[in-house]
């Protein structure tokens, strides 16, 4: 029996159909990229959010008072996780770029793997960091549970992801492929 029956129900409802048992369509061809409009992704970004707090309130059994100090506060550290995902995927396009043109040049391939394994230590500073900030906003026993609950949480929210990106792909399947920029 899973240990958060309600973030799964929550999650549950959030997904497209397609991602409730639906066959996934086809991936888009390799040299098509499609990026989500601002729009869309600030709708996910609001429904991830909505079920983190929801998650959150309830495995930590927030009081009001607590909750108006969290969400804000990791809300704050979201738009650093944000800012490192951008630079994260630019170095990954750009090797992706690579790998698919087959031309690797030496210093650019060293260049964005070290930027990429830079990103990585400064994320788990950026965490350490959270987390230290969180002494002044939760007890210790909500400490340590929201640190079990922070990892089945970043995986609910990459697999919610992952499914609106499945959703994406369908209607752009039933659309006809993209224009070309």
């Amino acid at each position: 029996m899973p240990r958060f029956p309600s973030l799964l129900l929550m999650l549950a409802l959030l997904l497209p159909a397609s991602a409730r048992g639906e066959r996934p369509p086809p991936p888009p061809p390799e040299d098509e990229t499609h990026e989500a409009s601002p729009e869309q992704r600030d709708k996910l970004l609001k429904r991830i959010r909505l079920v983190r707090m929801y998650a959150l309130t309830e495995a930590l059994d927030l009081d009001e008072a607590t909750a108006a100090k969290l969400f804000p506060f990791l809300k704050s550290h979201d738009a650093k996780r944000k800012a490192h995902e951008a630079r994260k995927k630019e170095h990954t396009k750009a090797l992706r770029k690579m790998v698919r043109a087959e031309t690797f040049p030496p210093k650019k391939v060293d260049e964005h793997i070290a930027a990429l394994a830079q990103l990585k230590i400064e994320r788990a500073q950026s965490q350490a960091e959270e987390t230290e900030g969180l002494k002044a906003i939760l007890s210790p026993a909500q400490r340590a549970k929201y640190v079990m609950v922070r990892e089945k949480l970043e995986q609910e929210i990459r697999r919610t992801i992952r499914e609106h990106r499945r959703e994406r792909r369908e209607e752009r399947g039933k659309k006809g492929p993209p224009k070309r920029r």
